[in-house]
Parts: C-alpha cells; structure tokens; sequence
C-alpha cells in the first residue's frame, strides 16, 4: 500500500507543480533525491522480509539509483529529462506488482540451485535484464551527444 501512495503523490507533485506554475529548484532537487531514497530503502525492507532474497533485491535498487543518477546526468549535462524505458514509474509498478503477487501467493514459486524463488524475486529477475540494457542505451546516447558538444 505504501508503494502504492508513493507512486500516487510522486506522479502528482510535479504535474501539479507546473500546472499551477509552482515550480523550483528546490521541488527540483526533492524529488530526485526523495526517489534515490525511496528506491533505496524499499529494496532493503522487502530483501530483510520473507517475499525475496536479499541479494535480487538489492541488485535492483542499486541498478534504480544508478537510472535515477542517468537522468540526473541528462538533466545537468544536456538540459533534457530524458524518460528511461524502465525508470522510477516503471520500477514503482514492479514493487507494486511484486506485493500484490507476494502477498496473494505466497511462498516458492520456483527453485534454482539453493534459491527458492518467490514472485518478487521473479518479477526483479525479469525486469533487471530489461533494466540494464535500457540503461546502457541511455549512457551511450548521452556519451554520443556529448561528444558533439
């Protein structure tokens, strides 16, 4: 449920700040960090719960705080916000989608090795692959453009 209300009021808070010209640096800087934050404390609490394993989940929110740092780069170097393919409102519905799967069909839904594999490790498994390509696009785009600056 929290995740769900994260993602409500950070969809909201800048949509509503330029529709009513309340924009700053200041909101600016909130927002990216509150996300870099977020995406850092809700893998370490779902990774110390029973729904994953720890080392998965951890990946993930290392690879969410290194997208939120790209479009940060984006944003000082070219001037642009440049959406990733899988960024923080796609990262929200994956958290989202892990709880809703978790919490309704709980337990082992797959073994590899030693691991039991829940369904949010499943859905972070898929998602982190995806995730890291979009990624590299992303930085070499920016490296591209950069080279022409």
């Amino acid at each position: 449920m929290a995740v769900f209300l994260h993602f409500v009021a950070d969809s909201l808070d800048g949509s509503l700040a330029r529709e009513r010209n309340l924009t700053s640096k200041r909101g600016e800087f909130l927002d990216q960090i509150l996300d870099a934050i977020f995406f850092a404390v809700l893998p370490i609490g779902i990774g110390f719960s029973s729904y994953a394993i720890f080392e998965v989940v951890m990946f993930s929110a290392i690879l969410a705080d290194l997208h939120n740092f790209l479009i940060m780069l984006w944003i000082l170097l070219r001037k642009k916000f440049l959406f990733p393919g899988i960024g923080v409102f796609e990262y929200h519905l994956i958290f989202i989608l892990g709880a809703v799967l978790s919490y309704f069909w709980q337990g082992s839904i797959l073994t590899l090795g030693n691991y039991s594999l829940g369904w949010f490790d499943i859905i972070v498994i898929i998602a982190v692959p995806l995730s890291i390509i979009d990624f590299c696009i992303s930085a070499s785009k920016l490296f591209g453009e950069l080279e022409n600056f």
